[in-house]
């Protein structure tokens, strides 16, 4: 895989202000204003310590003006119309079976609604049910600790943080992750990838802006070429050591064989044997044909753990593929 240039030079990160968010409580007429007050301070107490919301002052707590369904997102995003924030949580409180709470959430941008309910036989026990409610309902990316990055990412691609794959395909919602820096890459569906180091402030959205990224993305990516290269370049290097290492063994058996069958010594009755001068001749002959062979043994060693290396950092880079 070909490493192209950081993706801070492409990847434009900016921090959005911390989501608001209010609580819009509604009652029933069997329930008192100060007992529905009572379980939205309960409710605004675990939103501080569970999430990363700029919390506004809650509403009066009124009559609900009609039930809705759990499968009526609009009614429930009219509930909470009068939030003026980016969320609103709405609460309804009804003393069926003691009390029994409706904690929904709306994303008002979004227009996305999230819902919990639950009943408690007091009021104590509805403030820690609240908090399980809440703890369900938070986004991740909007808790303590948390942050998250809002991607547009572009068809084919996906995107890696820390060196976990986080988004394999197109989508609005943040990916949470923890606050501080990480490391980012986006894989492009040609095997090249884009990488930086990124922050990630708590409660807050960093959106990656992927102009250039989206054109590489479209043009194929732009690393085949790249990765071929190195795989190419790889497999020449270790041939050419390969064949260097290959070489030297082949001189030096020949030299081993000459020695061993022309310069022999002159025994018993054995008179064919070449002369002194002949000897020396085959002597120096081999010498440079050891000589040879060593330096070919050392350079094709050279080559072929350059291969090696080559190799080696091409699927180093490519393991995330």
């Amino acid at each position: 895989m070909r490493l192209l240039p950081p993706l801070a030079a492409t990847l434009l990160a900016t921090s959005a202000s911390a989501a608001t968010i209010r609580v819009v409580p509604w009652r029933s007429a069997s329930v008192t204003e100060s007992n529905a007050a009572a379980v939205v301070r309960s409710t605004e107490a675990s939103l501080r310590e569970l999430s990363t919301f700029v919390l506004q002052p809650a509403l009066p707590p009124a009559l609900a003006p009609k039930r809705c369904g759990a499968e009526d997102p609009g009614c429930w995003m009219s509930l909470a119309a009068k939030a003026g924030a980016d969320y609103g949580l709405v609460l309804v409180a009804d003393s069926a079976g003691g009390y029994t709470v409706d904690l929904v959430l709306v994303d008002l941008k979004a227009r996305k609604v999230a819902q919990r309910r639950f009943t408690a036989p007091s009021q104590d026990v509805a403030a820690q049910s609240a908090k399980a409610a809440l703890e369900a309902l938070v986004p991740a990316f909007l808790r303590r600790g948390y942050g998250g990055f809002l991607v547009d990412l572009p068809p084919g691609t996906r995107l890696k943080v820390d060196g976990k794959v986080v988004l394999a395909e197109p989508s609005r919602a943040p990916v949470p992750v923890p606050n501080g820096r990480h490391e980012v890459d986006l894989l492009l569906p040609g095997g090249s990838a884009l990488l930086t180091r990124e922050d990630v402030a708590e409660g807050q959205v960093t959106p990656l802006a992927l102009g250039a990224a989206r054109q590489q993305a479209a043009a194929g990516g732009g690393g085949a070429a790249g990765n071929n290269a190195l795989k190419i370049t790889s497999a020449a290097l270790w041939t050419a050591g390969t064949a260097a290492a290959v070489t030297a063994f082949g001189l030096a058996a020949s030299a081993n064989f000459r020695a061993t069958n022309v310069l022999r010594p002159c025994t018993g009755s054995d008179r064919t044997c070449i002369t002194q001068a002949e000897a020396v001749a085959a002597q120096q002959q081999m010498a440079q044909s050891m000589q040879t062979a060593n330096l070919l043994l050392i350079g094709g060693g050279v080559l072929a753990g350059a291969g090696g290396v080559v190799f080696t950092f091409d699927l180093v880079l490519g393991g995330g593929q």
